[in-house]
């Protein structure tokens, strides 16, 4: 909280200085918060302080201890409470699993962010697996796949199967030379299995099909 009233410049030694109220009537608005040039006085008012009508009005804060909250990240969210702090896009929970440090970006050195990395070499960043699809990001067995299938009722198409996370988009593209890719279509996911046709490029000797994971 914004009190109004900043420390000296340079900081005064410890029990120099406090902060209180002073004022009149029996309501905050009544009072304003100020520092107190003399030493703090314990249950009586500090120098300086004063109130009208007398009573027991007044608020003095004396031996005030603060602790600063490490923010690793600098996000303002203290690593505490901070759910990433290194803001890697693995949450730290996910880095314990991993192996990697919750403090660093990138915990081997060698420039490539943790979430990035592929522990288990599947070709799955450790973030699209422990993060977007839920997978084991430590197992090359446990990935997300989309299989292609055919389509019995029409023989041009190919049915896409893949299964699907709430909170989750499915953007399904189209490419015959896995450098550009064009948009299909986009799918929420709800916790199930989802089989999609897809068509492929009459024009094109090759058509590959990717699902792109993403959160909602």
């Amino acid at each position: 909280m914004d009190i109004g009233v900043a420390q000296d410049d340079p900081v005064p030694p410890a029990g120099s200085q406090s902060l209180g109220l002073t004022g009149s009537g029996g309501v905050s608005p009544q009072f304003t918060w100020t520092r107190f040039p003399g030493p703090f006085t314990r249950g009586a008012p500090n120098e300086g302080q004063t109130f009208t009508p007398p009573g027991p009005q007044g608020l003095a804060i004396d031996n005030v201890s603060m602790t600063a909250l490490p923010d690793t990240d600098s996000d303002g969210d203290p690593d505490l409470s901070d759910p990433d702090d290194d803001n890697d896009g693995l949450p730290d929970p996910a880095e314990a699993d991993l192996g990697t440090s919750p403090l660093l970006v990138d915990s081997d050195g060698d420039g490539v962010p943790d979430g990035e990395e592929d522990a288990d070499r599947d070709h799955q960043s450790n973030f699209a697996e422990a993060v977007l699809a839920l997978t084991d990001p430590l197992d090359p067995n446990s990935r997300f796949i989309a299989t292609p299938s055919p389509d019995p009722a029409h023989p041009h198409t190919t049915l896409l199967t893949f299964p699907s996370l709430s909170g989750r988009l499915y953007t399904i593209e189209r490419s015959h030379d896995l450098l550009t890719w064009n948009f299909l279509s986009r799918h929420r996911g709800d916790g199930t299995t989802f089989t999609h046709p897809v068509a492929g490029d009459p024009h094109e000797d090759h058509n590959f099909f990717r699902v792109v994971l993403s959160m909602r």
